[in-house]
C-alpha cells in the first residue's frame, strides 16, 4: 500500500508552493500577504487594506486611468464605503483611519441620460475623520472635492459639487454654473443635514449648524456657520469658538463654571 506523503508531498518557499506528486513538481505562486491590496480593476489602479474589504464596494465599469488609494479603515468601524465611477483619469484618496458609521457614497460622473463620463476630477479626504453618513457627488471635468483631516462628519450630510444642469446667461448664451474647486478644511464640523454646494470653501476648525445651506467662501477660521443660506455668525476676528470630539466629563455632567 502506498503512503500518503510517499504519494503527494507539499513545501514551500519564500514565493511559492511546491507539489510534488510521484516525484514530479510542480510550483504555484503564493498570494501575498501584506495588508494592503492593489486589486485589479481594468486599467486602473486600486488600493485598499485586505482587512477592509468587506466595507468596501467599487464600480468601476467602462473606466480607465483611475487612481483609488483607501488608507486602512478604523477598527471600529462598522459601515460601508462605495464608490461608483463613470469616469476616466481620476484620483480618489482617502486617508487612513477613517472611521464610517452607516455609509458613504461618492458619485464620479454619471451614467445618465443627463450625466456624462468626466476627467481629471479629484477627490480627497484626509486621515483621521469620522461619518455617520454622507453622499457626494461630482459630475465636472477637471473639478475637486477636498476634505481635510480630522473633520467630524455627522449624518444626512450631501455634499453636491455640481448644480446637477446647466444653466446659461439670457444675455450671451454662456454655461453660468461650472463647478471647479471644493474645499472643507482640517477639524471642521458638519451637523446633521447640513448640504455644501459646489465652489464652497470653508476654513478649518468651523462649526456647520444642523441643516445648513452652505455656498461661497467662508475664509475666517473658527467660524459658527448656520442657516438657509448659511451665514456666519461668528468667526475668529469676533472671538470665534472651536471643538473636540471627545467628550470631557464636564460636558457629559453639565457642569458650568
Amino acid at each position: 500500500m502506498w503512503k500518503l506523503d510517499k504519494v503527494l508531498n507539499i513545501t514551500k518557499d519564500n514565493k511559492h508552493r511546491i507539489l510534488n506528486i510521484l516525484g514530479i513538481k510542480m510550483k504555484f505562486r503564493r498570494k501575498s500577504r501584506n495588508s494592503n491590496n492593489n486589486v485589479s480593476f481594468g486599467n486602473n489602479v486600486v488600493e485598499y487594506c485586505r482587512e477592509d474589504k468587506k466595507r468596501i464596494s467599487l464600480d468601476l465599469n467602462n473606466c480607465n486611468g483611475n487612481i483609488i488609494k483607501i488608507g486602512k479603515l478604523a477598527t471600529a468601524a462598522k459601515g460601508s464605503l462605495h464608490i461608483i465611477c463613470y469616469c476616466d483619469n481620476c484620483e480618489i484618496t482617502i486617508g487612513e483611519n477613517l472611521y464610517i458609521a452607516t455609509d458613504i457614497t461618492i458619485t464620479i460622473g454619471l451614467n445618465h441620460p443627463n450625466g456624462g463620463k468626466i476627467n481629471n476630477a479629484k477627490f480627497n479626504m484626509g486621515k483621521n475623520c469620522s461619518v455617520e453618513q454622507m453622499y457626494a457627488l461630482m459630475r465636472h471635468s477637471n473639478s475637486s472635492i477636498i476634505i481635510g483631516d480630522d473633520c467630524l462628519i455627522s449624518f444626512g450630510i450631501n455634499i453636491w459639487h455640481t448644480d446637477a444642469h446647466p444653466i446659461f446667461s439670457k444675455e450671451t448664451g454662456k454655461i453660468v454654473n461650472f463647478a471647479k474647486e471644493l474645499i472643507i478644511g482640517r477639524h471642521c464640523w458638519l451637523g446633521g443635514n447640513v448640504t455644501i454646494l459646489k465652489n464652497s470653501k470653508i476654513a478649518p476648525n468651523s462649526i456647520i449648524g444642523w441643516g445648513a445651506v452652505v455656498r461661497g467662501s467662508f475664509k475666517e477660521e473658527n467660524s459658527v456657520i448656520v442657516g438657509n443660506p448659511a451665514i456666519a455668525i461668528d468667526t475668529a476676528s469676533r472671538g470665534g469658538y472651536n471643538w473636540q470630539a471627545s467628550v470631557v466629563p464636564a460636558f457629559t455632567n453639565n457642569e458650568d463654571d
